[in-house]
């Protein structure tokens, strides 16, 4: 019920705004039924979401409360662009009424003597001059249309914009397969598969099924390796389930696992007495060295800080140095780091491979990059990175906490280990 209850509070601080915003900000709009209809049925669907939520916590009923919540924060993917965008049309509303409507305001008629009528002309044929105010009513009438028009543009493509996020956010992940090229690479590490799956948020919004059904596509792509890089489970009760899915498809080099910040949010002693009973090995600040075919392919995972603050680039160092220990120097190295802040100490230390998640790509993207990756470029937000002879593979990830993913689908990148 904890849960319920900001929940329930951002549902009458968004929609009171609404429609607030809607009754006093635009009237005109108001007086529309359709308009009314739609706020309706926005604020009724979150209402009975969160119904659905808090009774599903009443009675313990997990599906009930999956649901509750998957609808509520569905729309919310609309509701939160309109209420970020309705300020913005109720100043241009205003101020195109102020430029258009007011400047264009037809000035009083100044009275003019009749026009004498000669005795013979028929009374019918004489008509009356129009008035300005009748002969300016069309432009008026197309200033008016052109700001409301204006004006509902803003938050029409902001919630279009969100349902589309949300659409594509219940797509199944994409499959890319990233190619990652190193000189001297052993021959018998030239072409290895590494399937990479990274904050999947089972609970969420994805489940067991939604990782079972993507693991059977990737198996045509026959991955020689499975690797997990945190925030597995939300649930811990679909952790276990998880991994035994995983299980089956018998990659032949092994499955591995990193921890996340939300396996320590989640319950660090409860994650790691699931591990110690599921098939797959859970790698904290050490790691293992694979023999293939003759070469050595180290595998590796650090641990997470929660929460990065102050001395994040400390702790990085410190996890990664513990991790290294007693490595071999002459091993393909493959780092699991749920953080990509982890590859700059992974890069100083000549790592050959890290594979991250955690940013999600913050979910907004354009062509296989981070919307934000021109703001951010140190965060290494999505995609592929390089550092000396150091490479990095941050993915947007499995799953996500918020259901909107514009031009950043979920996925399930295979990396792919070519000679340069």
């Amino acid at each position: 019920m904890r849960s319920v209850i900001p929940s329930a509070l951002a549902f009458l601080v968004f929609h009171g705004a609404i429609w607030l915003m809607l009754r006093r900000g635009l009237p005109a709009w108001w007086k529309r039924r359709i308009v009314r209809a739609l706020f309706g049925a926005l604020a009724g669907t979150s209402g009975f979401a969160i119904v659905l939520w808090g009774l599903g916590g009443v009675v313990r009923s997990p599906p009930l409360v999956h649901a509750g919540m998957n609808l509520f924060q569905g729309v919310l993917t609309i509701s939160v662009p309109l209420f970020l965008t309705l300020p913005i049309s109720i100043v241009l509303s205003r101020g195109l009424s102020a430029l258009l409507l007011r400047a264009s305001k037809p000035q009083p008629a100044t009275p003019r003597e009749p026009m004498p009528v000669a005795a013979s002309e028929p009374i019918a044929s004489v008509q009356a001059a129009p008035s300005p105010a009748q002969a300016d009513a069309p432009a008026l009438l197309g200033r008016r249309r052109f700001i409301h028009v204006t004006s509902a543009a803003v938050p029409a493509l902001a919630a279009a914009a969100g349902a589309g996020g949300l659409v594509m956010a219940h797509e199944p992940q994409k499959l890319p397969i990233i190619p990652m090229r190193y000189a001297g690479l052993p021959d018998a590490l030239n072409g290895l598969r590494i399937l990479h799956l990274s904050d999947l948020h089972l609970g969420y919004f994805m489940h067991v099924a939604e990782l079972r059904a993507c693991l059977e596509r990737a198996s045509a792509l026959k991955p020689d390796l499975i690797v997990f890089t945190g925030d597995i489970a939300d649930d811990l009760d679909e952790l276990l389930p998880a991994m035994q899915a995983t299980a089956e498809h018998k990659p032949r080099l092994g499955i591995f696992a990193a921890l996340g910040n939300h396996e320590h949010i989640r319950g660090i002693a409860r994650v790691r007495s699931i591990f110690d009973k599921s098939p797959v090995e859970l790698l904290v600040e050490r790691g293992t060295t694979l023999d293939v075919g003759g070469a050595r392919l180290r595998i590796s995972g650090i641990d997470d800080p929660v929460s990065l603050r102050g001395e994040s680039r400390d702790f990085m160092k410190r996890t990664l140095a513990r991790t290294l220990d007693g490595a071999p120097s002459d091993a393909f190295h493959l780092l699991m780091s749920h953080r990509p802040e982890g590859f700059d100490a992974a890069a100083a230390d000549g790592i050959d491979l890290t594979l991250s998640g955690h940013t999600h790509g913050v979910q907004i993207g354009w062509n296989r990059r981070s919307l934000f990756e021109s703001r951010y470029p140190e965060r290494h937000l999505w995609g592929e990175y390089q550092k000396g002879k150091s490479r990095l593979y941050t993915s947007s990830g499995f799953g996500h906490w918020f259901p909107f993913r514009l031009n950043c689908p979920t996925e399930a990148p295979l990396i792919v280990l070519e000679r340069a």
